[in-house]
């Protein structure tokens, strides 16, 4: 099949490039940096690209899919990246078979935070929450010297705290340990991880903020007006 998944790989790129927007990479380039092409195609086409390969594969086994996924990956465009997630997304029996050696291999080259929060919404969280990828894995993630696999790990736990999980300990234990991590996009990942988790655990959030002072005012303020409001910003004043 790899001169086949190759071939669906090739008509998804033909098919994103004719209907991107050339405006629209403009502004992902300052956006979401990355050192691949960005072609301009919108969440919904990379979706629909993400379909069409999945329907293709329908009957095919999970090693098939994976070589699609890969096969997207080394085309070099963001947007390509973005579908393979979307491809694997489409198949949890594939992600539920995936080792942490899988995972980390498929997230190599992620290297903005659009790509990796694709990434990890549909493969690396899940494949967490679901226990093929173990604990000790997302705390080495969380120790790596690359911020992408650090983001990694902080967006990993919001798998743990949706459509009815709630893993207080496990989220809170990654957020431990990125909690004085100066980068940007790991104190938004941060405040993104501890504001999915006030749904089902407000008390454990709030325990953590108030054990934390150090946290920046940025993520303390977007949590506790979670934790207040049930929003990430107060709503507008009228």
């Amino acid at each position: 099949m790899t001169g086949a998944v190759d071939t669906l790989a090739a008509e998804a790129l033909m098919t994103l490039r004719a209907e991107a927007d050339t405006q629209r990479a403009t502004v992902m380039r300052r956006y979401a940096p990355t050192s691949e092409e960005h072609l301009g195609a919108t969440v919904p086409q990379a979706r629909a690209a993400a379909s069409r390969i999945a329907r293709a594969l329908k009957s095919q086994k999970g090693e098939v899919v994976v070589d699609a996924a890969e096969s997207l990956l080394a085309l070099g465009a963001f947007d390509t990246r973005c579908t393979a997630a979307y491809l694997l997304g489409r198949r949890p029996d594939v992600v539920r078979a995936l080792t942490s050696r899988d995972v980390e291999r498929l997230a190599a080259g992620n290297d903005n935070w659009a790509a990796v929060d694709a990434f990890t919404a549909e493969v690396a969280g899940p494949a967490w929450r679901d226990g093929q990828v173990a604990d000790v894995d997302v705390r080495r993630w969380a120790a790596s010297e690359d911020v992408w696999t650090r983001r990694m790990a902080l967006v990993a736990t919001t798998a743990l705290n949706r459509r009815g999980g709630s893993e207080p300990k496990q989220t809170l234990d990654i957020c431990e340990r990125l909690v004085d991590d100066g980068h940007p996009l790991i104190r938004k990942a941060l405040s993104w991880a501890l504001r999915a988790l006030v749904p089902t655990a407000p008390e454990a959030v709030w325990a953590f903020v108030s054990a934390h002072p150090e946290l920046p005012r940025s993520v303390t303020r977007e949590v506790e007006t979670k934790l207040r409001t049930g929003r990430k910003s107060p709503p507008p004043q009228r």
